[in-house]
């Protein structure tokens, strides 16, 4: 039944050639289209659903104090207290305030303290420096105001005095307005500094800004050169340069498709799926190359009628490529289980590309092939009888005869090599970290990472962590002093871990300042005063978009922000671990705390990237198992046949661990892969051998001639599958190298194991094909 419907569906290609080729075509104008109006985006939301706990949180916060992305302009020079430079920097605050998108820009020229003027009981906050007339001994008065300030100290100035920031607060943007207002920041800076001091940028609409595009340029690069070199190595492999277009010209369309139809249903590109279209120009080719060596065998066997040969061709590689399609399909598919919705979005549409490709190539590229037959290169004479192919066997199938006879005679030895391949990299994987620090991602001449790590030398963090303390029980419960008393001590012994917190800012920072101001500036009353009325006098007097920031309108919740240096994720989690022990210790019955902020939802990525990797592999696994039986018909031989597929995977991670290479939000997709791309190899000789059992022959003698009749395709395929991954060398962003050079060698893996492991084990279990 099912070759009576193969043989129908080859007469159809042969038959309507012309048709599905002007479809084809047709199909590919708007899918070129949307292909060309591509957009990245890189904005955190892009990871969190709606309904994820830690997103929700981060959004109530919004709503109630604001939004916290944070952009920070920094001067650096050797005395920032001239007037020139204190010029500068009001200049330039001023200029950013009127940048459309900006909600606030503090700086030490905007900034303002508590002041005792008079010496009575009456505060006034004043600006550090006067805004018009500034003298010599206006700028030594505000020197020393800045100086005895708790509050700005390695926020908005460094304890050297040499670094100084103009901290830019956004308005929530979309992510094209947050990259315009970015982008306005930096040429409003570059034009006001105009080479007068040295200036540097940092924040999240930055590393964001960057990562979009580097994005597009990694697209475009990649995406040409995976094209130009498949087509080289194809050229050398086929050697057949018609051949060799016209399996460009499948790939091209295939690749219109599959990146067209992702942006129609209204999807951007982030640092997760930028890899999409790489990954499919390398995958789909294997199908590609299947067909056409299947074709020029069949050419040649049957009296070089074109029409025949793609008939037989078809029938001979549309079950095996079908499978493998399928099993590539469920690998990518399984990233739908996870919780991180790039990978899952990645993996639909790669396997719909997938898919996609392998009906092209069972009927757009045998049209092609037919349209075109006249120009493809022809054989001269036939060679039917297998001794005289033998004797102009090309060095490649020499040596796969060769491995095909160490196999059998050395089965043993390669499982014992096998056993100790797998213990040592379970030593490895044992030792794989977890990483969302996009610092990381940078490599390190990139001028994003060289400003951000100057400005945490020279100033302090950029990155806030928030932290609400909340009163279950009193609704007013930071008009207490007791209350900020407790909110001033957390807050000091966090800020004990200087290695990671660089300031902080909380209600009871300004009560303090407040208080030293009204006892005339003496450092020994920098404290949260025991007076209720005094601290109701102090809400008064504070500023009211400060207060709006640090504490809830009922003053049932306050509000701690941390400026964090970026470290890794490792590290992270320790000093939350450490928070969690500050708190357990110094927060009072009745009240309860949660961390926040952009810093926060990034840490907690690491646990769903643990999550996501260990549901999509055991989803891929799972239904691949499924898949082979029905490839292998035994249960025994599919148990057997899953092993070469999963020591790739068990050798990558232990790579990894060993090589302290981390599994981040791009190399957490290997695994699912390699799982399915791995398999394909395996499904095309296990099928082989099969037919091979059943023609009569033993056991030996089957394995042997499975060698010479897939052998050199799956060595073709595999090879330029290296070829395509190994590319992403080329790329800028360290995950994006790291994920090719790993799946590349994973696939290599993936070749040995089907050449010397499944025959060795098979040859051991002798189960039943």
């Amino acid at each position: 039944m099912i070759k009576n419907r193969l043989a129908s569906f080859a007469s159809f290609v042969v038959t309507r050639k012309h048709y599905i080729f002007v479809l084809v075509l047709c199909l590919s104008l708007p899918a070129g289209y949307y292909t060309a109006m591509q957009k990245h985006d890189n904005h955190l939301d892009a990871y969190f659903e709606d309904t994820n706990t830690e997103w929700i949180h981060y959004k109530d916060f919004q709503r109630t104090y604001g939004n916290d992305e944070l952009e920070v302009v920094i001067v650096h020079g050797d005395n920032l207290f001239t007037k020139k430079n204190i010029q500068i920097i009001r200049d330039l605050t001023e200029a950013i305030n009127g940048i459309s998108g900006v909600n606030r820009v503090t700086s030490i020229t905007e900034a303002e303290s508590p002041v005792n003027e008079n010496g009575d009981d009456t505060v006034n906050f004043m600006k550090f420096f006067p805004e018009k007339n500034l003298s010599r001994e206006g700028l030594e008065k505000g020197r020393k105001r800045i100086e005895e300030s708790h509050l700005i100290q390695n926020y908005l100035i460094s304890e050297d005095a040499k670094t100084a920031a103009v901290v830019v607060l956004l308005d929530p943007l979309s992510e094209k307005e947050k990259i315009n207002t970015s982008r306005k920041i930096f040429e409003t800076a570059k034009k006001i500094i105009d080479g007068r001091i040295e200036f540097r940028v940092a924040g999240i609409p930055v590393v964001e800004a960057d990562l979009n595009a580097i994005g597009v340029r990694e697209g475009i690069i990649l995406g040409s050169a995976t094209y130009i070199m498949i087509f080289i190595v194809i050229l050398l492999l086929l050697k057949d340069f018609t051949l060799a277009i016209l399996a460009q010209v499948n790939l091209l369309v295939t690749f219109l498709y599959g990146i067209g139809l992702f942006v129609f249903c209204g999807e951007t590109f982030n640092m997760v799926t930028v890899s999409m279209g790489v990954v499919l120009l390398a995958i789909c080719i294997a199908d590609d190359i299947h067909l056409l060596v299947q074709y020029k065998d069949d050419y040649e066997k049957l009296n070089q009628d074109p029409e025949k040969a793609i008939k037989q061709t078809i029938k001979h590689v549309f079950v095996p490529c079908l499978f493998t399609t399928l099993t590539t399909a469920v690998g990518f598919l399984s990233f739908v289980t996870g919780t991180i919705r790039p990978t899952r979005i990645y993996g639909i549409f790669t396997a719909t590309g997938v898919i996609t490709a392998f009906f092209l190539t069972m009927a757009f590229l045998p049209s092609l092939v037919l349209l075109f037959h006249n120009r493809i290169h022809k054989q001269k004479g036939r060679e039917n009888e297998i001794q005289k192919v033998r004797q102009k066997m090309p060095v490649l199938n020499r040596v796969i005869d060769k491995i095909g006879v160490f196999s059998i005679h050395r089965h043993k030895a390669i499982g014992f090599i096998g056993i100790f391949i797998v213990v040592f990299s379970i030593m490895g994987i044992a030792k794989i970290r977890f990483e969302t620090n996009l610092l990381a991602y940078f490599p390190e001449d990139n001028k994003t990472k060289q400003d951000y790590r100057f400005i945490e030398n020279n100033l302090g963090g950029v990155n806030p962590v928030i932290m609400r303390v909340k009163s279950l029980s009193d609704p007013s419960a930071f008009n207490s002093p007791a209350n900020l008393m407790m909110i001033d001590d957390i807050q000091q012994k966090i800020m004990e871990r200087s290695d990671y917190f660089s300031s902080s800012i909380s209600i009871a920072d300004v009560m303090k300042e407040i208080h030293m101001a009204f006892n005339n500036g003496s450092k020994d009353d920098y404290t949260v005063s025991g007076n209720e009325l005094d601290i109701a006098d102090y809400y008064e007097l504070a500023p009211g978009d400060i207060v709006d920031r640090l504490v809830s309108p009922e003053k049932d919740e306050a509000i701690i922000t941390f400026m964090t240096k970026w470290k890794t994720l490792e590290v992270s989690k320790g000093i939350f671990l450490f928070i969690d022990n500050v708190m357990k210790n110094g927060l009072e019955n009745g009240f309860r705390y949660e961390l926040t902020g952009y810093k926060t939802l990034f840490i907690s990525l690491g646990d769903r990237i643990k999550e996501s990797q260990l549901r999509s592999l055991v989803a891929a696994v799972i239904v691949i198992f499924v898949m082979m039986l029905f490839v292998c018909r035994s249960f025994s031989l599919t148990l057997i046949a899953m092993i070469p597929n999963l020591l790739p995977i068990i050798m990558t991670y232990g790579i990894m661990g060993w090589m302290d290479i981390p599994l981040d939000l791009v190399t957490l997709m290997i695994g699912s892969i390699v799982m399915g791309i791995a398999v394909d190899d395996t499904i095309h000789f296990i099928v082989w051998l099969r037919r091979n059992v059943q023609s009569g022959l033993p056991l030996e003698e089957a394995l042997l001639k499975t060698y010479k009749d897939v052998g050199k395709p799956i060595v073709i395929t595999t090879v330029i599958l290296f070829m395509g991954f190994i590319i992403c060398i080329l790329g800028t962003m360290v995950p994006t190298k790291f994920f090719g050079v790993l799946v590349a060698f994973s696939l290599l893996f993936a070749l040995l194991g089907d050449i010397f492991m499944l025959p060795s084990l098979i040859l051991i279990f002798r189960p039943k094909i």
